[in-house]
């Protein structure tokens, strides 16, 4: 093809002898004109100020023209703008999307570059908040591109030709600046550099070529380097331009040239599209939240522990733990205040009389509206509340620490009083009041009965019932035994215990020189039981054992004196138990060790005889090394040649406990 062009351009001489060039240019502007190249370039770079990267609109406009060719080989032309960061790296760009041949070809073939008679067409390109970049924040500058393509592919400068490029910033709810690119008149440089500022992808070279592939520019008289804007700047159109551009004079509405010369006239305007655009803030958000409570569950845990006992209680600790489960359903609700800024410039499209057009924005109107985003989320969860209480409870455990005191005193009673039922006569011992003196064998019948006595919150009650022989040995001596069964019940403090003992008990009593020896030896078979209870807490305990008694006394008494005998004397005593465990509730049960015990007192009395006509007086109190205090008093009564009767009481203490028992005793001489 470029071949062709040439014979063309050739044939074309011959015919005409000379060429006319038709490149435009003025009194205030040159224009660039491209060659055959497929999309060609030229483009400058606009350095963004601060308010440039707060985000805004570009308009970048420029008449364009078909340099010629083919009759009807219409030109291509493109805009485009690239947002590049500080590093250089593309961040976005917008870009025209004009349909192929654009630029309109007269239909007639060329003579020479630029005779194309048709009109220049205005084309233009909106960009807001730098395009695909989405936001200006980071732009550091924007390289302003035009692209042409020669449809006829001729050698030489038949491409798109350009004028008088304009790029306008308008700020958001702004005004439109004026044209801030370097040189938008393609002017010459003081050093003869063309179209200073501007950057072809093919250089650059002189207007009216009919070969070669260099784009051109025109060189009218006094049309200088940027001298719409402030004039020359070495680095105009380059990245250390001046940043937020060089607001020039000269724009697509305001040069003075026109296609073919002279100024064109307006043929109408009417309105163009609005520019809309349209921002969202977000306010405070605000929050409710409602709960709404639901059914409580309650669950009550109940739990006794065995705590620790001091031999005489138990305690038992409950524990009573209460969970009370609350669901809950949470409804929280945010609202955000969404004020909604729609701007919107209308717009003038002005035609001349050439054909171009020019878009004048006009006064932006701003509305505001507002409206709430409401977001509802819905949780459950549950509320709960844990109380928990201890409480001590007591049971008593020491029943057979209490009946051990009872039977030490069961065994206590069970004494040797053969003095209360003999009398001392000129050294010999005779029965009271039988006057049989030759008799040498009584059988006696006693019951005895402790009334109710306190222990440490236990009532206790002892009752003896048993038989005996004496028999005269000598004058002096008396030996005898007696059998009998002890009761003894205790109660109180939610517990109970019995002690059921069957004594026998061997007496030797020797008069010497009217002192008196007098010992027994004794043996018990003891059968005990017990139980105890916590009733608040529904436990209960029972158990039952066996054990045995062994003792031995000897008291010696002096002669007496107007009725009176002094006496000493020591007792030992064996005391067996048989370990035992309760039965029943298992956290109160205790177990009780064996016992097996040996005790050796001593203790000390006086005793007093007095016979006063039948009747026969007697006293008597003594004190062992175990502080135990024994009272006896009573009266013998003859009620026959052979029977006698004797009535006493004994009175026990230790410490704070106290027994008294009364007693009778029926004898029968033989």
């Amino acid at each position: 093809m470029k071949s062709w062009g040439k014979i063309i351009v050739i044939a074309a001489t011959v015919c005409f002898n000379s060429v006319v060039n038709a490149f435009e240019s003025g009194t205030d502007y040159n224009s660039a004109n491209m060659s055959y190249t497929a999309n060609s370039t030229i483009s400058q770079i606009v350095v963004f100020d601060s308010a440039m990267q707060s985000g805004g609109t570009l308009t970048f406009s420029v008449e364009a023209h078909a340099g010629g060719g083919r009759n009807l080989q219409h030109d291509t032309g493109q805009l485009k703008l690239e947002y590049y960061n500080s590093s250089g790296t593309l961040l976005g760009s917008s870009q025209t999307n004009y349909a192929t041949g654009n630029l309109l070809q007269m239909n007639a073939w060329s003579s020479a570059p630029g005779d194309n008679t048709e009109a220049w067409t205005t084309l233009s390109l909106t960009s807001t908040d730098c395009g695909t970049a989405g936001s200006c924040s980071s732009v550091a500058y924007v390289k302003v591109v035009m692209i042409g393509t020669d449809t006829s592919w001729w050698a030489g400068n038949y491409g798109p030709q350009w004028r008088v490029p304009t790029v306008t910033y308008t700020p958001t709810g702004g005004t439109e600046s004026s044209n801030l690119l370097y040189n938008p008149e393609f002017g010459v440089a003081p050093d003869g550099t063309l179209a200073q500022g501007w950057t072809s992808s093919t250089s650059w070279g002189a207007c009216g070529t009919t070969s070669g592939s260099v784009m051109c520019t025109t060189t009218a008289t006094g049309v200088t380097a940027n001298m719409s804007a402030g004039g020359y700047d070495a680095d105009g159109g380059t990245v250390n331009g001046t940043a937020g551009g060089y607001a020039g004079t000269l724009s697509v509405t305001s040069f003075s040239g026109s296609s073919g010369g002279g100024s064109p006239t307006v043929v109408s305007t009417a309105p163009g599209t609005p520019t809309v655009t349209t921002s969202s803030s977000n306010g405070t958000t605000t929050s409710t939240t409602v709960d709404t409570p639901g059914t409580t569950t309650v669950v009550e845990t109940v739990t006794d522990t065995r705590g620790n006992t001091d031999g005489r209680t138990l305690i038992v600790t409950r524990n009573t733990t209460v969970v009370a489960t609350t669901p809950v359903t949470r409804v929280v609700t945010d609202t955000t205040p969404v004020t909604t800024t729609t701007v919107t410039t209308p717009t003038t499209v002005t035609t001349y009389s050439d054909g171009s057009t020019t878009t004048t924005n006009g006064t932006p109107v701003t509305t505001t509206s507002t409206t709430n985003q409401v977001v509802t989320t819905t949780s459950t969860f549950n509320q709960v509340v844990t109380t928990s209480a201890n409480q001590d409870y007591t049971t008593r455990v020491d029943q057979y620490a209490v009946l051990a005191q009872t039977n030490s005193f069961a065994n206590l009673l069970n004494s040797n009083d053969v003095l209360n039922r003999h009398k001392i006569v000129d050294g010999d011992l005779v029965f009271r009041g039988n006057v049989d003196t030759g008799g040498s064998i009584s059988f006696y019948t006693l019951g005895e009965r402790a009334g109710e006595y306190a222990n440490d919150g236990y009532t206790i009650s002892t009752s003896r019932y048993g038989f005996g022989l004496d028999k005269l040995v000598r004058n002096n001596w008396v030996v005898g035994l007696n059998v009998s069964r002890s009761s003894s019940s205790m109660s109180g403090n939610d517990s109970t215990g019995n002690l059921y003992k069957d004594m026998i008990a061997f007496n030797s009593t020797n008069v010497f020189r009217n002192w008196i020896l007098s010992s027994q030896l004794g043996y018990s078979r003891n059968a005990l039981d017990s139980t105890h209870s916590l009733p608040a807490l529904g436990y209960s305990n029972s158990s039952r054992t066996n054990g045995d008694d062994y003792w031995f006394t000897a008291r010696l008494y002096t002669p007496d004196f107007r009725g009176l005998r002094p006496f000493v004397g020591g007792r030992v005593e064996n005391n067996r138990r048989d370990a035992v465990t309760e039965s029943g509730s298992a956290i109160t049960a205790m177990s009780y060790d064996a016992v097996n015990t040996t005790t050796n007192t001593t203790h000390y009395g006086l005793r007093f005889d007095r016979q006063v006509n039948s009747f026969n007086f007697y006293a008597e109190a003594s004190q062992n090394s175990n502080n135990v205090l024994v009272s006896r008093l009573g009266v013998g009564k003859q009620l026959t040649e052979k029977v006698a009767v004797v009535v006493g009481a004994t009175h026990l203490k230790k410490d704070s406990i106290a027994s008294t028992a009364a007693s009778i005793m029926l004898r029968i001489g033989f």
